[in-house]
Parts: C-alpha cells; structure tokens; sequence
C-alpha cells in the first residue's frame, strides 16, 4: 500500500482520501501525519474497511468517527428492532431528508453550522406552523446521542442549535358533546366511550384490554397494564394501575357477557378488534351524527384530564393515572379555575 501525505486545506486543517472517504487529521500537521499513518495501520488490521461492505468506523486518537450514512444504517436498524413501527417510520423519514441535506461526510465533519442550517432549511422546507423544523432536528439529535451511547461514534458537537417547540392544542369533548355524542351511538360503543371516560386510558389501551387486565380483589377493583408508553421510555419499566369505579366494573361484566370466547374486552360490531383507524372513523361518523366537532378518540382522554383538573385533583396523582413521566404533560390540564383562583378574580371587583 503506497505511502499517503496529508493535504492541507485553506481552512487550517489537513485531510486524507482513503478509498473515497475524507478524514479530518486536524489543523497540526507533525500530529496529522499520525493520525493518518493509525488510519493506516486500521485500514491493514480490517480495522477500517471504507471500500468494502463491512463498516466505515475508525478510531483516531481515542475519538470513534464513522461515516454518516452507516450511523443512520445501524441506528434506524435499532430503532426498527426495539420500537414501535410507527415511530421507526416517522424517525426514518427525518434522517432520510437529513441525509439528503447532508450529503456524504464524516460524522465528525459535521459542525454545530451544518446543524443549525439544517434547522433553517427544514422549517422553510420540511415542516408548516410554529414547530416547522424542531422535529427534524430533534430525530438527527437523538440519531447522534444514540450513535455515541452505544459507542458508534462521537458526538460531533458539544451543543446542539436550540429549536423551540409549541405545545399541541388539547383537543377535548365539553360535557355537553359527551351527551350528546351518547345519545346517537350504539350500546356497544356507548360503553366503549363511557370506560375510556372513567378511565383516562389512552385508545390504544382501550382498544388491546384484555379481560386478565381487570383484577378484582373484594370491593378493589383496579385496571393492571403491563405494556404501557411510558413504560418503554422509563429505566425501570412498571406497570400502571388504574382503579375502576362501580359503573366501570358494570361495563366491564356487561362488555364480557356480550362477547364470552374473546380475550378482548371491547370489539367492533363485527367482533373484530379495534384497529387505529376503524376507532377513529366510527367515533367521526357519531359525532357527526350528533352534530357536534369531529374529534380524535385521544378527546376521550384530555377530557379527563381536564375534569380531574377542574375539580382539583392533586396534579401527581393524575399524573400516574394517566401514566406521565413528566408533570409538564400533566399541567396542560390544570386551569386556573380552583376555588382559589376563582376568589383572587373575585377581588377585583371590589375596585370596580
């Protein structure tokens, strides 16, 4: 193998070309002629294989580099492997646009510029409203932090570029729409909405609750859920509890005498069960029934968030009926209409 030099840059630095491949060797060139001759010594050992199939990792210095399409390759194989479908796709989209921008760089070519011109081009590009941008950005962060924790490469900057995000507007039924959405919807269904009501389960509890998930235990009737959001995301994953109230317990016997061979407590009219989709459009056909605004099934559940609020429920304990990790999530329910709150406005009409 024939002897490389390293090639100064009118940026201060020198590089090597090594199979297609340029690697930064630093601004020294006495520590660069180093790095490079290591690079070469890897490239000998199998340790560094650029031009083959295997992988394009390299150590130089005690600081791992790999190139940026083999991180996204091994991290989006990972996300695969151990998430949820929808967030493997959803998170591939992301880098596929990130990559596209990029082009064919090292990881550690990569500058805390590149990132924040790729937040730019994003909002402009890839995103609509006040969060145009962020997600983007977020799901390259999480790609680099994930290829340093598991020892892929280092993480190319310090600081990431700051990208604001807008809450979500809480889209929930009023009183009055549970009403009259109760009103034009089948029995079955009725019931469906009523549990997820008491409950504040999220639809995809509702619709996966098995018939062992409810335990009874005298007068304590409780909701057990093993496999939960949250849980993936905690260190130590724990199941939520959820207890049931007797109008809850009265659905659930009902719901299990209509159906007595499923393992499911609630099906659709067909008897098959709930899919995201068949939920969502047989709640959007009774509430357009009950002329009333289309909204999701997740309505169910701010609904009671809102309603624990409202009537002062301590915000920890909603929290862990609802399965947050985060109180933040939870105080998106709490308004200021405490008895408190009302009586310091209250005041003011006083100087009036």
């Amino acid at each position: 193998m024939r002897k490389r030099k390293p090639t100064w840059h009118p940026n201060g630095n020198y590089y090597s070309f090594i199979h297609g491949k340029r690697f930064n060797l630093g601004p020294n060139k006495r520590k660069a002629g180093e790095k490079l001759r290591e690079l070469e010594e890897n490239l000998k050992s199998d340790k560094l294989q650029i031009g083959g199939v295997e992988s394009t990792m390299v150590a130089v210095d005690g600081k791992k580099d790999v190139h940026i399409k083999e991180l996204a390759v091994k991290h989006l194989q990972w996300v695969k492997d151990n998430r949820a479908e929808e967030t493997f796709s959803h998170r591939q989209r992301f880098i596929c646009h990130y990559l596209d921008y990029i082009g064919n760089k090292q990881v550690s070519d990569i500058t805390f510029t590149d990132l924040d011109a790729y937040y730019t081009y994003a909002r402009k590009h890839h995103g609509r409203g006040a969060n145009a941008g962020f997600h983007a950005l977020r799901e390259v962060k999480t790609m680099f932090r994930w290829g340093e924790e598991f020892g892929v490469c280092d993480c190319p900057v310090r600081k990431f570029p700051v990208a604001s995000q807008k809450p979500p507007t809480t889209k929930k039924f009023t009183e009055d729409e549970i009403a009259k959405l109760l009103e034009v919807v089948k029995p079955d269904f009725a019931d469906l909405i009523k549990f997820s009501i008491l409950t504040g389960l999220r639809p995809i509890e509702i619709r996966t609750l098995k018939k062992t998930d409810i335990e009874i235990n005298g007068s304590a009737v409780t909701i057990r859920i093993e496999h939960h959001k949250t849980s993936e995301s905690a260190k130590t994953p724990t199941p939520r509890s959820v207890p049931l109230a007797k109008t809850g317990l009265e659905i659930f016997q009902r719901q299990s005498k209509r159906r007595p061979n499923s393992e499911y407590v609630f099906l659709n009219a067909d008897g098959t069960l709930y899919t995201r989709n068949s939920l969502r459009i047989r709640l959007a056909r009774a509430c357009k029934r009950a002329k009333i605004p289309v909204r999701p099934p997740y309505a169910w559940r701010h609904f009671y968030g809102t309603m624990q609020g409202a009537n002062e429920t301590n915000q920890a304990v909603i929290a862990q009926l609802m399965g947050h990790t985060n109180l933040q999530t939870t105080a998106r329910y709490i308004a200021n209409n405490s008895s408190a709150h009302q009586k310091a406005a209250l005041i003011m009409e006083q100087f009036i």
